[in-house]
């Protein structure tokens, strides 16, 4: 299950709060706060899916196969209670710690330390188990994304520290856990699950839409890459429909480790389309998804 909160049940069309919330468009956060989309006693309090408290949201049930394959699907009004409030690095604390005890390490995070104390990853043995399962959920999730040309830009973010005037005094590259690869491919999958649903309903929706480069894009991104002993393959000169999100996917795979990495990946980057929600859908490049 995946579980959001139901705005819709505070917020309703056409009210003065509906109509403040389109004028901001989203919550915009800056470094050391938010200005919110609604104000903080629906963002922070009613609409926040706080620990020991029931709340109103809207919840994705997948029953998903050992292939990671969505083999059946509902969504439901529902009200939930949280049990736990967790961070990143205790789920991921407690995922290392316990598959190591299990002799089931992490692939890609062997040899990370742990960034909380053994007694408050022991506070929550009795839910490693979930955890653990949640973990190799989202690496089979994630593998099959691979396999259909998911792009995985490796391209690190930053993390400003800043002093009591405002000042920045630091910056540190932003560190991501087992935990966030858990709630990113849980979230691309509800999302994926809700958009093929309203797609094959034919009802009104609103899809984020991803779509290929402009091929003379990537003609000049593969003049570039032979130089490096890279190509984008299968790309016909002047006809769109040769490019396949999977080409790029490749390379992103060949160039990782190497010393050029990072370049390459901006490359990619700034190549690619930005995407952007309309009403028709025309699947998201990006992620190598259908419907999203």
């Amino acid at each position: 299950g995946v579980h959001i909160a139901d705005v819709s049940h505070y917020v309703k069309s056409g009210s003065e709060l509906d109509k403040e919330a389109i004028t901001r468009g989203t919550s915009v956060y800056i470094l050391d706060r938010v200005i919110p989309m609604l104000p903080k006693e629906l963002s922070n309090g009613a609409c926040s899916l706080n620990h020991g408290e029931d709340r109103y949201a809207i919840s994705v049930f997948m029953t998903i196969d050992k292939d990671g394959n969505v083999i059946d699907s509902d969504i439901h009004k529902s009200v939930i209670n949280v049990t736990e409030r967790m961070n990143y690095h205790n789920v991921s604390d407690i995922i290392k710690y316990y598959n190591k005890e299990n002799e089931k390490s992490p692939k890609s995070h062997k040899d990370e330390v742990l960034y909380t104390s053994i007694d408050e990853v022991k506070k929550y043995e009795k839910y490693a188990n979930h955890f653990i399962r949640m973990y190799t959920l989202a690496e089979i999730l994630k593998e099959r994304r691979k396999k259909a040309g998911y792009l995985s830009l490796d391209i690190p973010e930053s993390k400003i520290t800043l002093d009591k005037t405002g000042k920045p005094i630091d910056i540190q590259a932003y560190e991501t856990t087992i935990a966030n690869d858990i709630i990113e491919q849980f979230m691309l999958t509800a999302n994926e699950t809700i958009a093929e649903k309203f797609f094959w309903l034919e009802a009104p929706f609103i899809y984020r839409v991803h779509d290929v480069p402009d091929i003379e894009k990537v003609n000049d991104l593969n003049k570039f890459l032979f130089n490096l002993g890279y190509k984008i393959r299968g790309v016909r000169k002047d006809d769109e429909d040769s490019i396949h999100p999977k080409a790029f996917a490749q390379v992103l795979e060949e160039v990782k480790g190497k010393p050029e990495e990072r370049v390459v990946s901006n490359l990619i980057l700034r190549t690619l389309k930005v995407a952007k929600y309309e009403s028709e859908n025309r699947g998201q490049s990006g992620i190598a998804s259908k419907s999203y």
